[in-house]
């Protein structure tokens, strides 16, 4: 009886592992994978052509490529630029390597920042205040566009040069498309404040505010379009 139940386990441990280990079945990492959750419009994203090259976009919406490069898969190890390290597919969607997790593009289980349930809704030509408490912190405010109206977004946020205000945040400011591809990003006060842009569809806008990494400096800011 113990020999067949060892015969058992040690049969089906070859199925698993040997399914795993046959290159023909790491099909499933072709795709498009982010190591973020939640996922950020800045989030990188790695696509797997499934043949061996591997292409490096520096943004969500896949707008701008940075690096492109090779892979290989051999058992449980994957090879990219000629660095290795050992893989276990969690599910179709998600494995994970020594040090991070990966998920499928739209599947991160916390969702992208710029989903519904971490939006808040921007009124045009209401200003909105918020405060900051830690420079990771983040708000993401959505309005709806028209094509072809030209819209202004202003912020007040801590004194700078064009600033007389009385909040105390140091912001910096971007507008992404429906899609995530920017209008903008990372406006701060000394540079452009307000910032204009031009629709170029009918639809949903986001504006992301986040702390200035130059400053670390939290607290409170104000925000509207016109």
């Amino acid at each position: 009886m113990k020999r067949f139940i060892l015969f058992v386990i040690v049969a089906f441990s070859a199925l698993f592992f040997g399914m795993c280990a046959n290159p023909a079945n790491w099909d499933w990492v072709s795709g498009d994978w982010v190591r973020d959750s939640p996922s950020t419009p800045w989030s990188i994203v790695y696509s797997f052509d499934g043949g061996g090259t591997l292409f490096v976009y520096s943004d969500y919406a896949k707008k701008s490529l940075i690096q492109t490069t090779s892979y290989s898969l051999n058992e449980n190890i994957v090879t990219i630029t000629g660095n290795t390290t050992p893989v276990f597919r969690v599910t179709v969607n998600q494995f994970i390597d020594t040090r991070n997790s990966w998920y499928r593009l739209g599947t991160e289980p916390l969702g992208n920042i710029c989903g519904p349930s971490n939006t808040i809704e921007l009124l045009q030509a209401q200003p909105e205040a918020s405060l900051l408490v830690q420079t990771a912190d983040y708000r993401v405010y959505k309005f709806e566009t028209k094509a072809g109206n030209l819209y202004v977004v202003n912020w007040q946020d801590s004194p700078g040069i064009y600033s007389t205000s009385q909040y105390t945040a140091n912001v910096m400011v971007s507008a992404f498309k429906s899609d995530l591809s920017p209008y903008f990003t990372d406006k701060t006060d000394e540079n452009s404040n307000p910032e204009y842009f031009t629709a170029e569809a009918d639809g949903l806008i986001y504006i992301v505010v986040r702390i200035n990494p130059a400053s670390i400096q939290t607290g409170t800011f104000s925000i509207e379009v016109k």
